[in-house]
């Protein structure tokens, strides 16, 4: 039950939250173009030497004045193109770091709340929820499943 709560899709499906978004951003002025061209530009920041992501108190006004555009527009494009909000696009980086992080040997030494830490986490129990949500495991699982000899 509480998972209708954080996903509505099992309820509702993915088409009314689509018709939300596009209901949402109805007046918006910005052209596909502007929005194919803001989401690479997001993606190569987000991407690129610094991750931004790593940072615990990122917030999108950050990224708004680093691109020069307007939060809302990032907000939008996020929206619209990935189908995630600005949290979940940055937890989504922060997943894929830690996901590194627990597979390397590099940071075999390190516990599971240290390398959430590394990863730009400010919590213990946001990186178990957001881990479980993108990964469909535990940090844990995920180690087991991915290192697990096949047969």
């Amino acid at each position: 039950m509480i998972g209708l709560l954080f996903f509505p899709s099992l309820l509702y499906g993915n088409r009314t939250i689509e018709k939300e978004i596009k209901e949402k951003y109805s007046h918006s002025k910005l052209s596909n173009e502007v929005k194919e061209t803001l989401l690479c530009q997001l993606n190569d920041y987000m991407k690129g030497n610094e991750k931004p992501y790593l940072n615990e108190n990122l917030l999108l006004d950050d990224i708004s004045k680093i691109l020069k555009v307007s939060s809302q527009q990032i907000s939008q494009v996020i929206n619209e193109k990935m189908g995630f909000n600005f949290n979940d696009f940055v937890n989504a980086h922060r997943i894929d770091e830690a996901k590194i992080m627990l597979l390397s040997n590099s940071y075999s030494n390190l516990t599971i709340d240290a390398i959430a830490q590394k990863s730009g986490f400010r919590s213990k129990s946001v990186f178990y929820t957001a881990f479980k949500k993108h990964t469909g495991y535990t940090p844990k699982e995920y180690i087991i499943n991915t290192t697990k000899p096949s047969s």
